[in-house]
């Protein structure tokens, strides 16, 4: 009983200590919906997102973050949303 308690103990412990805050920019998971980009924000694109344009005007930069692999996607100007 003192065995499966404390093994219960550390799964929580465990499980409370993920993920860290930092400064990143925002990372898109593989989200069910949508997220609206919003201009000058930075957005960390992973494999299977897609950025769709929502306007003829719309402009979004990328860039390849060399150290760290990321592809970085910024709204410049109009409308879009990742997927």
């Amino acid at each position: 009983m003192k065995k499966a308690l404390f093994i219960t103990s550390i799964l929580v412990l465990l499980n409370g200590c993920g993920g860290g805050g930092g400064s990143s920019p925002n990372a898109v998971e593989s989200y069910s919906t949508s997220l609206d980009m919003v201009q000058n924000e930075e957005y960390v694109i992973e494999e299977g997102n897609t950025i769709v344009k929502e306007s003829s005007d719309t402009v979004v930069e990328l860039n390849i973050d060399r150290e760290s692999g990321e592809t970085v996607a910024i709204l410049r100007s109009g409308k879009a949303h990742i997927e």
